[in-house]
C-alpha cells in the first residue's frame, strides 16, 4: 500500500490519469497509516491541496488517522504545533460534521500530550483566529471544554499561565479588529460625505 507522500505526489503530477490516481487513492482511504511525526506535513498537504480541499471523504480519511498519530508522537509534537493548529481550528467548522469530530479528537490528543499553555498559545495565535468568526467561536467553545475536562489534572502553574496567555492574546485580538473597523468606517465616511458646492466665483471690479 502506498504512502500519503507517494499519493500527493502522484496527485501535484502534471500527468491528468497520475492525478486522478492519486486523489482516488486518498479518497479511498487506501493509504498506509502515518506511523510517525515526520508524516504530519504529508497529511495537512493532504486537507490543503487545491484539489482535494473540497472532496469530503478524503478530509474524513486525513483527519480520522491524526488522533492516534498525534497520540502516538507525544511530545515530540511541540515543534509541530504552529503547523497542525490553525487546519485542525478551521475543521472545527468544517461542513462536514464527521470531519468535525474527527478535528476535535485530534485536538484533544494535542492537549492530552503537550503542556497547555504551549498548545493554547498556538491555538489562539492570529494565524488561527483570523480565519474568521465561527473559527474563534469554536476555538473558544473547544478551550472551555478543555479547562473543564482537565480541572484538578492541570498543574496550577500550568493553568495561571494559560488563563493569562488567553485573557491577553484575547485582548489583543479584540483591540487589533476593533482598531481594523474603525478605520474601514472612517474611509467609508469620507468617501459617502457629501462634498460641498464649489463657491461662486466673483466678477473682477472694473
Amino acid at each position: 500500500m502506498t504512502t500519503v507522500d507517494a499519493c500527493l505526489s502522484l496527485i501535484n503530477s502534471k500527468v491528468t490519469e497520475q492525478r486522478a490516481r492519486g486523489v482516488a487513492l486518498l479518497e479511498r482511504g487506501e493509504f498506509q497509516t502515518p506511523d510517525s511525526v515526520k508524516h504530519i506535513d504529508a497529511l495537512l498537504a493532504a486537507l490543503s491541496h487545491p484539489l482535494t480541499e473540497s472532496n469530503i471523504a478524503i478530509r474524513q480519511n486525513v483527519l480520522r488517522v491524526l488522533p492516534a498519530l498525534l497520540q502516538r508522537c507525544g511530545g515530540s509534537l511541540r515543534s509541530s504545533l504552529d503547523r497542525v493548529l490553525p487546519h485542525l481550528a478551521e475543521r472545527l467548522v468544517d461542513n462536514d460534521p464527521q470531519s468535525r469530530a474527527f478535528a476535535a479528537r485530534a485536538l484533544h490528543e494535542l492537549f492530552a500530550n503537550t503542556r497547555a499553555p504551549a498548545a493554547i498559545g498556538a491555538l489562539l495565535a492570529p494565524t488561527v483566529l483570523t480565519r474568521g468568526v465561527r473559527v474563534r467561536e469554536m476555538v473558544f467553545i473547544f478551550l472551555c471544554d478543555v479547562l473543564h475536562l482537565t480541572r484538578g489534572s492541570v498543574h496550577a502553574d500550568d493553568l495561571t499561565l494559560t488563563l493569562t496567555l488567553t485573557l491577553t492574546l484575547t485582548l489583543t485580538l479584540t483591540l487589533a479588529l476593533t482598531l481594523t473597523l474603525t478605520l474601514a468606517l472612517t474611509r467609508r465616511t469620507r468617501t459617502s460625505s457629501p462634498r460641498r458646492p464649489p463657491r461662486p466665483s466673483r466678477s473682477p471690479r472694473c
